[in-house]
């Protein structure tokens, strides 16, 4: 099963959207989230990724 990298402004399955990315790595001109970094959800507030694939960007876990 493919993965795909998520990126500031990416939607979220409830509405919200992604709302940090702290990683100085980009891709198609936004940055790459990673764990720790904010998502927004009308249904369940501003929360945390709390799940990443295991390769890194800026030392930690990319979204």
């Amino acid at each position: 099963m493919s993965k795909f990298a998520v990126v500031l402004g990416d939607p979220t399955s409830h509405g919200g959207k992604v709302s940090s990315a702290s990683s100085s790595f980009e891709l198609a001109g936004k940055k790459a989230a990673l764990l720790n970094d904010t998502v927004t959800c009308p249904e369940h507030g501003t929360n945390r990724i709390t799940e990443c694939d295991a390769s890194a960007y800026d030392a930690l876990p990319k979204a």
